[in-house]
């Protein structure tokens, strides 16, 4: 794991020392993905410059020192991630004539696009990546991403200079930094609590979505080409698994997943593994713990308040497996300490309150270990949200209710208002029930009741549509047998690799801890998905296979309980101390003003029903929080 980043000079030459000082300090902006190292690499005739921050973990020699060249010289590369298959990927080059002067996935990787080309490799590599490679022979730039989108990658224009890198903090160090903010991907934060690819905050710099790569020639970099994502794999399209049996579904679902783990547990430095106590991050303990011959480090976060721990859980499947096992209990304390560095940390806006925990887990790991394993992925290919199962419900009751042709729009922001009292009745129908008329079927409704907290602007309405529907034509182009196979496709497409794994890489990167996720395997991934839906939901119950494959290894009693999840009790702790306080300079009117397209009144009502108990609305609180908490850090 490490961060990577890079420019091309658009307007003149610099000199080599001058491509190589620039890209190093950007380098330095992200120096927390890679403590370890640094290195650069300039070609002065082009213009082009690579920099890298390394976190050893694989081939700790200089052998694995980045930036690299492929053997032929024609390739030079920096990447991100961890290539899972290598040692197969090289048996497979060792039998057509290459020697390895290491032994890093690096080295590897570059003999394989040497060997097969870029396009080709991508297609052969299992693993996270994010990947910037110089062909010196066509003079052409590639920029890649891994299949699930685990590891990020930003591009675009910057005045002079055509920049990319692991995080937007690497552009601060171009000759003109992004300034421009981009009023869809904020209204998309304020919307979805994250800001989806290719969107970033900024007008002028994209992310690549997963699973695409693209290629800028020299002639296009010069000529300001902007570069059109190619795609490079998907989701298979339709069912092609045989009908099977339960016991044969089962084993070979444990021996994928056990595969997969075990080529995850690679490892040249110390590595552990998170244990929330759920179904997912249980299961990949357990298998863990069923390969290794010492105990695994496992580490667990609590809450002091009870609706929101599952600690107690966790240690006792801990001491059930024999772990060696952590845990850290957050104080409201703890967060008020967080909160200030969050806008640093997710350097565009981010507003998933258990960002707050997860940076804690890692952070408490990463005094023990430079690696750790997840469970997370699971919920999304397995159907277990509440909200798959609560939908139908909800749908009957959207049907039935009136309000769902209302325009609540113009009536909040009309010249004429209603009285407060039914002010709050027309909040809450919009919340609920916006802009709905369209929707005729449940796959319709589905994004307007996962993200229904919102503030009600016409801009905000509008990249949401713009957005939604994208999403919707893609999930709706992979075989799905009913509609909850469609809302898990949904979310596999923008809430896993745009919330979750977002989430998960800056907590964890922050404290340079390398995170890995089994479940996000590809020929994994690709299993799951073919099988029949009732795999995954049996009887009502989400995650069949999971849950009796978890059951050979714990008792049932340790985990078969409703699902918790990961929130943190931030409705309380936005009406105490320190976090109130900072919350309400944020929310001032001079503050929320000064951004240009908040609804000023709307915001400071919500905020003063929420301090009087009246309404929770720390879900669309926290977003406009983690808006103007970015804004002022950053654009002060």
């Amino acid at each position: 794991m490490c961060g990577i980043t890079g420019y091309v000079q658009l307007d003149a030459s610099q000199s080599e020392s001058t491509l190589l000082a620039n890209v190093t300090a950007s380098a330095a902006q992200i120096a927390h993905r890679g403590p370890d190292a640094t290195g650069a690499w300039a070609d002065a005739t082009y213009g082009i410059a690579l920099g890298h921050r390394r976190l050893s973990i694989i081939d700790l020699s200089p052998t694995g020192a980045q930036p690299m060249h492929s053997h032929s010289e024609r390739y030079v590369t920096v990447y991100n991630g961890e290539i899972y298959n290598y040692q197969d990927l090289a048996t497979a080059l060792s039998a057509q004539g290459v020697q390895f002067r290491g032994t890093s996935d690096t080295e590897v990787m570059l003999a394989a696009f040497d060997m097969w080309g870029i396009p080709a490799t991508l297609e052969k590599l299992t693993g996270m990546y994010a990947i910037a490679v110089w062909d010196q022979a066509e003079k052409t730039l590639w920029l890649a991403r891994d299949r699930m989108g685990e590891k990020p990658l930003y591009y675009g224009y910057c005045g002079n200079q055509f920049g990319f890198a692991s995080e937007l903090k690497a552009f601060q160090a171009l000759e003109t930094p992004p300034t421009d903010i981009s009023e869809d991907a904020a209204s998309l934060m304020l919307r979805l609590g994250y800001i989806p690819a290719p969107y970033s905050i900024y007008t002028n710099v994209a992310k690549l979505p997963p699973a695409h790569y693209v290629t800028l020639s020299f002639k296009d970099l010069k000529t300001r080409q902007q570069p059109t994502p190619i795609r490079y794999w998907n989701l298979p399209q339709q069912a092609t698994a045989p009908a099977l049996d339960d016991a044969t579904v089962l084993s070979t679902f444990s021996d994928k997943l056990s595969a997969v783990i075990k080529r995850q547990m690679i490892s040249d430095v110390p590595l552990g593994a998170f244990l929330s106590g759920g179904i997912d991050s249980s299961l990949v303990v357990a298998l863990m713990q069923a390969q290794s011959t010492t105990p695994v480090r496992t580490f667990t976060i609590g809450f002091t308040e009870a609706s929101h721990n599952e600690a107690v859980h966790a240690k006792e499947i801990a001491q059930h497996l024999g772990t060696d096992h952590t845990e850290f209990y957050l104080t409201h304390a703890d967060a008020q300490a967080i909160v200030p560095q969050l806008s640093s940390m997710y350097d565009e806006p981010f507003a998933d309150s258990s960002q707050i925990p997860t940076h804690m887990v890692c952070k408490m790991a990463r005094q023990h270990v430079t690696v750790a394993l997840s469970g997370d992925a699971g919920d999304e290919l397995l159907g277990g949200y509440h909200r798959y199962h609560n939908l139908p419900r909800a749908w009957e009751q959207y049907q039935r209710n009136p309000l769902r042709t209302a325009r609540w729009p113009q009536q909040l922001f009309g010249t004429s208002l209603p009285s407060a009292k039914r002010m709050t009745k027309a909040e809450k129908a919009l919340t609920a029930y916006t802009n709905l008329a369209n929707a005729k079927t449940p796959r319709d409704f589905y994004p307007h009741y996962v993200y229904r907290n919102w503030l009600g602007t016409a801009a905000s309405q509008h990249a949401f549509d713009q957005y939604t529907n994208l999403i919707a034509a893609q999930a709706a182009q992979l075989y799905s047998e009913n509609d909850t196979q469609y809302f898990m496709a949904f979310d596999v497409l923008s809430y896993l690799p745009d919330d979750i794994l977002v989430k998960m890489d800056r907590a964890a990167m922050a404290t340079s801890l390398e995170t890995r996720i089994p479940f996000l395997d590809h020929d994994l991934v690709d299993y799951i998905w073919q099988l029949p839906y009732h795999y995954k939901v049996r009887d009502g119950s989400a995650k069949w296979l999971s849950k009796q494959l978890l059951a050979q290894h714990v008792p049932l009693a340790l985990f078969d309980r409703r699902k918790q999840g990961f929130g943190i009790p931030i409705a309380t702790w936005l009406r105490n101390g320190d976090i109130k306080d900072w919350a309400a300079d944020l929310l001032s009117t001079a503050a929320l003003e000064q951004t240009g397209f908040l609804p000023t009144n709307v915001i400071q009502r919500r905020w003063q029903q929420h301090l009087a108990g009246h309404t929770d609305w720390s879900t669309l609180l926290w977003r406009v929080l983690m808006l103007q908490a970015w804004r002022s850090h950053w654009h002060a």
